[in-house]
């Protein structure tokens, strides 16, 4: 069953409401995790883009899955989920280069 948490329906209407998220940022703003998340991602693989991102800098490490709802209506005004994620990967790599300072 799934539970309130990881109703399918939370994460589309989150999904709807940002351009593209890290999982991470998926779950925290769901209230999703784990195993019941890595589910609901499953059922609706057709309608997501799901990037996994394998950055050589050992400075980025964990989850860095970054997942998009892919807009079947062009009506909606938004960039393609593929552009969507690659603009949100490139914000996180400006913001880690702005800010990240190695000894």
């Amino acid at each position: 069953m799934v539970g309130v948490q990881t109703d399918p329906q939370n994460l589309v209407q989150a999904l709807l409401a940002h351009p593209a998220l890290f999982v991470t940022e998926l779950a925290a703003v769901t209230g999703a995790s784990g195993p019941a998340l890595e589910d609901v991602l499953a059922d609706l693989s057709e309608d997501l883009v799901v990037v996994n991102h394998h950055p050589s800098d050992h400075h980025l490490r964990g989850d860095l899955r970054i997942v998009a709802w892919r807009d079947r209506d062009a009506h909606r005004g938004r960039p393609p989920a593929e552009r969507r994620v690659a603009d949100h990967w490139t914000a996180f790599l400006r913001q880690i280069a702005n800010s990240h300072r190695c000894a």
